[in-house]
């Protein structure tokens, strides 16, 4: 290490002072902020002790009870949920996820009647159970029971462009903008049969490439 006088004054400094101080006491000592402090101690080797920084934490996190949910410990011990949550990941603690009795109810049912829903739309088992339950309550549960699958982007680069915008629309469950956008960026030929044609809805040619193009939007989970 080179020898300069700020190096030395700090040496002199830390020299003067008794070993094992905290490096706020340290800056207090020598009335000098606490990052340079705490530089010049790790450059001089001073044996200072680490302590942490902020206001100390006096709650007994063994003593808590973690079967409730983080809201309902957050208000018991006046601090954020965003802090119960950091501790219990800290403590290899599972999440508790609250659970209505209308959600156990309709996986109860769903387990009942595995088979014969699974090719069921979410919407449609909502109304046989009978179980007041919401759509998104109800697609998590399927997911967890296994039932339904992820909804595949599209390929564009599969489809056929000789349907019309409202066509591809409807048989890939998107939007037409998105369609005639898609058709512009990828370069698609302009459509062959065009929606405000009514004909074509008699043309055997045009039924063909319907049902093709329904069955690659089934294999891609979009139907």
């Amino acid at each position: 290490m080179r020898h300069t006088d700020l190096r030395k004054r700090w040496f002199q400094r830390l020299s003067r002072l008794k070993p094992n101080l905290s490096l706020a006491q340290v800056a207090e000592a020598v009335g000098e902020k606490y990052a340079a402090v705490a530089f010049w101690c790790r450059t001089f080797g001073y044996p200072y002790i680490c302590t942490t920084r902020g206001r100390k934490c006096t709650i007994n996190w063994d003593s808590i009870d973690w079967s409730q949910r983080n809201c309902v410990l957050a208000r018991q011990l006046g601090i954020t949920s965003e802090r119960i949550r950091q501790v219990r990941i800290a403590r290899n603690l599972p999440p508790i996820r609250p659970r209505s009795p209308n959600r156990l109810l309709f996986r109860e049912f769903i387990t009942l009647n595995h088979e014969r829903v699974r090719n069921v739309s979410p919407q449609q088992i909502v109304a046989e159970s009978g179980i007041d339950i919401g759509l998104v309550a109800a697609k998590e549960v399927l997911r967890q029971c296994g039932i339904g699958r992820r909804r595949c982007g599209i390929p564009w680069r599969a489809v056929n462009w000789e349907l019309s915008d409202g066509d591809l629309a409807a048989l890939w469950s998107t939007d037409s903008i998105r369609v005639a956008r898609m058709r512009r960026v990828h370069g698609g030929k302009s459509p062959r049969w065009e929606v405000a044609d009514t004909s074509r809805l008699d043309s055997p040619e045009y039924k063909q490439t319907t049902v093709a193009e329904v069955q690659k939007a089934h294999a891609c989970g979009r139907l």
